[in-house]
């Protein structure tokens, strides 16, 4: 009985000897894992639904719709005013036909405002559509962006799920190996113990991935409008976007960005609003003209003839301090306001820009150190540590704090991975000005 129970412990050794083979923990190609899931979630695909689907997007069309509309009668004068109504009828009869000055009278009245007015106001106007339309590109850049990230993390979780799931098959060859020990009187029941107990940290930790899993599909449901967020499954390469070679041409590049595109319409709108208040020094006009019909007939019954009247009207702009120039003024704060505005975004851009940058820099030396040192040391400590526990040199305890450092080392390179393509993403955002699809 006793042979036969070295001899399963031997057997059960060798299987996890043979599970620490590079290959198998760093399968990241795992087809069987797609084999149960019915939605494939290409990233192209998720970004494409967010840019076709996304309500936020068909808000601003329809703004920059209303707002092209508006240009165009912003630029009209007002209607004419028609006027009708009765003109010096005698009070005692109202007989139109008693007094000779007594008419009927018709009028139009137009108002014309000083030249350039209407113009500058169609600026003002375009250059609010400009403001919707960058807008717009930034609302596309950022969806791809939120769907980049919500997908990137939805990936990290498959991959660290498939981490956790081999870690505890092989703290299940363990708990075996511990049980079969402590069997023969080669080992204790403290053991056993332990095995069980990191065992069950991997479980509760893998029910805080699939947590987690659930709220990634809630969001990419979300960014897409996909309403079956169950069945998303996430291909397993990693994406590559392309970026400027430094951070140089970065910074550079965010005068492009829409953001700035923005301000600088906003600026640009200020400036129109400051051309259309120094306009107000300049008087509006308005011309009437009216015609008087008279009933009246002379005493030889011949019919009085009729009248026709015009009028011109002409502004006063003469008090100026408490009105044309107050609004000339505030039209110049408006103005200096919103250039500020656009220098603090641009600021604001290029600090991301230096933080995202720096912090790929640092991700890519950690995952070369990851991958050339950390891992590769870890697995072989777990190996000589199993090695030295067979033969009696080493306690369990050590096997089972090797065999954790290993699996921790293994999910931080995982999380290195995806957080470097994460920064990647934003710096796609930030660089490309949002034509980054």
């Amino acid at each position: 009985m006793r042979c036969c129970c070295i001899l399963v412990t031997v057997i059960a050794l060798v299987l996890l000897f043979w599970s620490l083979k590079p290959g198998f923990l760093y399968a990241w190609n795992n087809t069987a894992n797609n084999a149960g899931n019915d939605t494939v979630l290409q990233l192209s695909k998720a970004e494409n639904m967010a840019l076709e689907r996304h309500p936020s997007l068909e808000q601003l069309r329809a703004s920059i719709k209303s707002s092209r509309k508006k240009e165009v009668y912003t630029g009209q004068w007002e209607d004419p005013k028609f006027s009708a109504g009765l003109s010096n009828a005698p009070v005692d009869t109202f007989d139109p036909e008693q007094e000779p000055m007594t008419q009927v009278k018709l009028g139009v009245e137009q108002e014309i405002p000083f030249p350039g007015k209407l113009s500058l106001k169609q600026k003002l106007q375009d250059k609010k559509t400009q403001v919707y339309r960058w807008q717009l590109q930034d609302l596309k850049a950022r969806l791809l962006k939120e769907v980049r990230l919500a997908w990137l993390e939805r990936l990290y979780q498959k991959r660290a799920l498939q981490v956790v799931s081999n870690n505890l098959e092989l703290f299940d060859e363990l708990i075996s190996v511990a049980e079969t020990q402590y069997a023969v009187g080669d080992g204790l029941q403290q053991d056993v113990l332990l095995a069980r107990l990191e065992r069950d940290r991997l479980l509760d930790e893998r029910m805080r991935l699939q947590n987690a899993r659930q709220r990634s599909n809630s969001r990419l449901a979300e960014l897409t409008k996909q309403m079956d967020v169950k069945g998303f499954n996430i291909p397993e390469d990693l994406p590559r976007f392309e970026l400027p070679s430094s951070l140089a041409a970065v910074s550079k590049s965010l005068t492009e960005h829409p953001l700035i595109k923005v301000q600088a319409q906003k600026v640009g709108q200020k400036q129109a609003g400051v051309d259309l208040a120094e306009k107000d020094y300049y008087p509006d006009f308005g011309v009437q003209i009216s015609y008087g019909h008279r009933r009246y007939k002379d005493p030889s019954g011949e019919q009085a003839a009729d009248f026709v009247s015009g009028s011109v009207k002409i502004d006063l702009p003469v008090f100026t301090e408490n009105r044309q120039d107050k609004r000339v003024a505030s039209a110049l704060e408006d103005k200096r306001a919103s250039r500020k505005k656009m220098d603090t975004v641009l600021l604001e851009l290029k600090q991301r820009a230096r933080s995202n940058w720096w912090d790929l820099q640092k991700l890519k030396n950690r995952i070369t150190l990851f991958e050339g040192t950390i891992v590769p040391e870890s697995r072989q400590t777990v190996r000589a540590n199993m090695a030295a526990y067979t033969n009696g040199r080493l306690d369990f305890l050590d096997v089972v704090r090797a065999r954790i450092r290993h699996f921790n080392s293994k999910l931080k390179l995982c999380r290195l991975r995806i957080d470097a393509v994460k920064s990647r993403v934003n710096l796609v955002y930030l660089a490309k000005g949002g034509n980054s699809k």
